[in-house]
């Protein structure tokens, strides 16, 4: 089922660069101490601007929220492009993964996860973008598989399966905070993920 469509915050742009590097800055913060407090003062003392400077980038602290959340989901699509294009195919990139020198970022899953609780805290349309988004990511990666051969059905049940497993690993991993586990939990994933493609080849 497709999500709600989003309304977008007027004064979100993200072409600009000053906006970017407020994100960046904001997503530093929130990886680095959590979301105990989500609010705009507190998310404008962390990019060491003042309140205003935010309301006049984002309304509010859920357009704020809602650009950080559409960053995120952009800048995720675009890396696994660019990512696909290096390895050759989406089923090189998870072999190369495996390989022994592969980690996950933790930076990105503990931004997801954080990013995640917020959306589900506020609700609303936030919560709707959220399953937008996660159904857009899930898009992207069923294109990619089915360009190996997959028929497009089989192509978007693999890359729901992916998905999903991943959102349980990273919610796992806010628990208990073992990075090894977590990279050992992905190279698993990814290895059954590429006996699926495999499989649906033939």
């Amino acid at each position: 089922m497709t999500a709600a469509p989003v309304a977008k915050s007027t004064n979100f742009r993200p072409e600009n660069e000053r906006t970017i590097e407020l994100l960046i800055a904001i997503e530093d913060w929130i990886v680095e101490v959590g979301v105990v407090d989500f609010s705009l003062r507190a998310a404008a003392k962390a990019a060491s601007v003042s309140a205003p400077t935010l309301l006049r980038h984002f309304g509010s602290r859920e357009g704020l929220l809602e650009a950080l959340i559409e960053h995120r989901t952009s800048d995720n699509v675009d890396t696994l492009q660019a990512e696909v294009d290096a390895a050759g195919s989406f089923s090189a990139l998870l072999a190369g993964a495996m390989e022994e020198a592969f980690e996950i970022n933790l930076r990105e899953t503990q931004l997801n996860i954080h990013l995640r609780g917020l959306a589900q805290t506020i609700g609303g349309a936030l919560a709707a973008q959220q399953m937008e988004i996660r159904e857009r990511g899930t898009a992207a990666i069923a294109a990619h598989i089915a360009r190996e051969g997959v028929k497009p059905k089989q192509a978007q049940k693999i890359a729901h399966f992916l998905v999903s497993a991943s959102t349980g690993h990273a919610e796992a991993y806010a628990l208990h905070r073992d990075g090894a586990a977590l990279t050992d939990d992905y190279r698993l994933l990814y290895r059954s993920i590429l006996t699926l493609i495999e499989d649906a080849k033939s």
